[in-house]
């Protein structure tokens, strides 16, 4: 045993003697490349230009020379994470956007032809068609229909005049413009309907393409005469309510419940009665106004005809009035807003009440000129009436009953509004939608510009305090607008 331990030390003093580290090692600095100068999210409109020139330095190779790299650029739909697709194969992407909308993580990938080494960067492209979302105007055009875009994205918008011929639409030309209304029929489904003389037909919401399907009668459960033409359309979520000449009808597509027989009769009763064209709808009950016997009433989505509202505290619902305005205002809690008309008289007043008819404010408008007021608007979050005398409008508070001029535009007003979004809480429209809806939006027209080009859209900021509306933005060249609406993304 002693013998192998002395063996064992020996064994070991002749190896570490015949090692001696010289510390002589030579190491080589690889040449490593940064990328700089790539955002991490682009958004960009299908066929637009894009343009990244990434900003390169290489550890050994200041002159950083083309050739002595390669580069790569490819992406991968969020819809198909097992497709990749090649966008360019140079220092930099200057490329004509060609893939279909949606989501890509895209990757920029530089490899050096000596070593092989490479350098990754990793950023977002969503691409959208340049009529993903917009204002969407119905103009006038000579006593024909136009449509017009002011397509948004990246906090700015494009105007895109006719923009069905833009994009080729199959639509075929309508008649002399009444209305254009947007709304989601279920989260998946979104329905562009253009109400005109010559009928009421929907466009494709993406494409905004059109075939014969898309016509109005497609969604009534029996067949229409050929003078069917619609001048209303409106829904508080999935049923949506439909005007026509005095008859209002009810639809669910989501369900695939189709408009059928009017719903403007009373239970027992075999007689329809006329409606005004104005509802106030919410996502189950509208509020219409029945002109033969001058009265408000409910539909509700469960019944085929009309009911009378209970007895009210402050004014008859029976009111023996001509309705002039009346709109759903959901922002102050829920609250329809209605403007009447004494012809006897030579009054007009304000009639403000819930769904379920309690009412809450009634009294005579004595403002400036207002029996000659031909637009009414409600604030959605201030609670004043607007309304235009011709290029003038004015601005009426309901607590003091006083009324001030606010803006004198000089021309014709077709359009005074405050519109609805129907997906303002949706968290990633907080800052778009929720700042748009409490806008004032005025329409006007030069009428010695030709029809094409003579109209204008005002976006309006109200005070909160009485005081002149300010200007938010404004639209110049436009159509003579009829109407409009917005087609929303959530």
């Amino acid at each position: 045993m002693k013998h192998n331990f002395f063996l064992f030390i020996f064994t070991s003093w002749i190896l570490c003697s015949c090692y001696k580290d010289k510390g002589n090692y030579d190491y080589q600095q690889i040449n490593e490349t940064s990328i700089n100068n790539i955002d991490s999210a682009y958004t960009v409109f299908i066929g637009d230009s894009l343009h990244i020139h990434p900003q390169l330095s290489f550890s050994k190779d200041p002159a950083g020379t083309d050739s002595a790299y390669e580069y790569e650029w490819w992406g991968i739909s969020s819809a198909s994470r097992f497709q990749q697709v090649s966008l360019g194969v140079s220092r930099n992407l200057d490329i004509k956007f060609g893939l279909p909308s949606g989501i890509y993580d895209v990757y920029y990938r530089v490899t050096s032809k000596s070593t092989g080494i490479q350098a990754q960067q990793k950023f977002r492209i969503t691409a959208q068609t340049i009529i993903s979302e917009g204002y969407l105007l119905l103009c006038d055009n000579n006593g024909k229909s136009r449509l017009d875009m002011l397509s948004y994205s990246q906090n700015d918008f494009r105007y895109l005049p006719n923009v069905l011929n833009t994009v080729e639409s199959k639509l075929p030309e309508q008649g002399k413009p009444i209305n254009i209304y947007c709304y989601p029929y279920q989260p998946t489904v979104y329905g562009i309907y253009l109400m005109t003389e010559t009928g009421t037909n929907r466009i494709d919401p993406e494409s905004f393409d059109y075939n014969a399907t898309y016509n109005i009668s497609y969604e009534f459960l029996s067949k229409l005469p050929a003078n069917f033409a619609p001048q209303n359309i409106s829904s508080g979520g999935n049923w949506a309510w439909l005007y026509e000449n005095g008859n209002i009808y009810n639809y669910f597509r989501a369900a695939n419940i189709y408009y059928g027989l009017p719903l403007n009769i009373y239970q027992g009763e075999v007689n329809t009665f006329r409606t005004s064209p104005f509802i106030a709808a919410t996502s189950i009950n509208a509020i219409l106004y029945d002109e033969d016997h001058k009265r408000f009433v409910k539909s509700n989505i469960q019944q085929s005809y009309c009911t009378q509202l209970p007895t009210g505290t402050m004014f008859n619902f029976t009111t023996g009035k001509d309705l002039l305005y009346m709109n759903y205002n959901r922002y102050t809690g829920g609250v329809i807003c209605a403007v009447l008309e004494d012809k006897p008289s030579g009054k007009r007043y304000i009639g403000r009440f819930t769904m379920a008819g309690v009412q809450n404010y009634y009294a005579e408008i004595t403002a400036t000129d207002i029996m000659q007021a031909e637009n009414f608007a409600f604030s959605p979050d201030l609670g004043f009436m607007y309304y235009n005398v011709g290029s003038k409008v004015y601005q009426y508070n309901l607590s003091t009953k006083i009324s001030h001029l606010v803006l004198d535009k000089g021309q014709p007003i077709t359009v005074l509004k405050f519109h609805t979004f129907f997906y303002e809480a949706s968290a990633s429209k907080t800052n778009t939608y929720k700042v748009w809806a409490p806008k004032l939006l005025i329409c006007s027209y030069d009428p010695g510009l030709p029809s094409a080009v003579c109209g204008s859209m005002d976006m309006l900021t109200v005070l909160p305090v009485t005081g002149d509306l300010t200007p938010f933005l404004s639209f110049e060249g436009l159509g003579k607008v009829v109407s409009l609406s917005y087609r929303e993304r959530i």
